[in-house]
């Protein structure tokens, strides 16, 4: 088995996809790794460009790279579903296509999920803006006006366990997604699976944790495209990550129409059951040490 799976979806981001992969290559030289691009929604030129781009790197580079097609739905959690599904690693990464990972982060991160003692859900690199805020790091939190997360800048800690984080620089051991899974099915484009898997991990005694040490970068700089974010799909997300992991009571905090309430209910209530039967601590418990 693999040391490292690296899942990227949406990979459209040229040329930001070449330096992505080219960092991941350069960090993950010492490890057994594959790197998996799923294209979910990927432009033919854009496709060729980046596939061109890869033809005067070594062999050995250019193996590790898998090209997943991935046309049944745009969504990026399922989309990070499918690519999880042709994976070999014993540790998966998930990754945007316009990350840069910091210098020995990877490494780090990887040594701190293999050693440590007990359960863990997963172990997330630390966003740094590095052409935004002065370069100042910034971490996940839990929004209580929506069922979400919000940035706020990062207190200078090794090592902190939190809350709610990002799925991307997120780093999770196969063992723990062959017992949870990964995303709900009926997740939709963008948005709601942050809340979703990992406050599912934390509210099943699957805890995550930060490294300050490890950071990662956003390179905005020349995106061909930007995601077009549905409101609707986004509040819908949301909803089911609040039935899903808090029942009813999140759900309706959520204020959804009687219709829409009662079909969130009856699509996700096996996955709420499955859920509730693993789950250590109700949401409400959970979050009252970070609300």
């Amino acid at each position: 088995m693999k040391d490292l799976s690296v899942i990227i979806t949406s990979c459209d981001e040229y040329p930001q996809n070449l330096l992505t992969t080219f960092n991941l290559m350069e960090e993950l030289k010492d490890y057994d790794y594959e790197i998996l691009l799923v294209d979910n929604n990927l432009k033919e030129d854009i496709k060729d460009r980046t596939r061109s781009a890869f033809d005067g790197v070594p062999a050995e580079w250019k193996d590790r790279i898998k090209w997943i097609p991935y046309k049944e739905k745009q969504s990026h959690a399922l989309a990070k579903n499918y690519g999880y599904s042709k994976s070999q690693g014993r540790n998966i990464l998930f990754l945007d296509a316009h990350v840069i990972m910091g210098r020995g982060a990877l490494p780090k991160m990887i040594e701190f999920l293999d050693n440590f003692k007990g359960k863990i859900g997963s172990v997330h690199a630390l966003l740094r803006w590095g052409w935004y805020k002065d370069g100042l790091p910034c971490k996940w939190k839990f929004s209580k006006e929506k069922f979400g997360s919000d940035l706020e800048i990062a207190t200078e800690v090794d090592l902190e366990q939190i809350p709610i984080a990002s799925t991307c620089g997120m780093m999770i051991k196969r063992e723990v997604t062959e017992e949870l899974g990964l995303f709900n099915e009926n997740i939709g484009v963008y948005m709601g699976n942050e809340p979703y898997l990992t406050l599912k991990l934390a509210t099943c005694g699957y805890p995550l944790y930060r490294l300050d040490n490890s950071v990662y970068f956003w390179h905005y700089f020349y995106r061909e495209k930007k995601y077009e974010i549905p409101e609707n799909d986004t509040k819908i997300n949301r909803m089911i990550a609040a039935y899903c992991i808090g029942g009813e009571e999140w759900l309706d905090k959520e204020k959804p129409d009687e219709v829409t309430r009662l079909k969130i209910i009856s699509e996700n209530k096996k996955d709420r059951e499955f859920i509730k039967l693993k789950q250590v601590t109700d949401l409400n418990s959970y979050l009252k040490q970070w609300i």
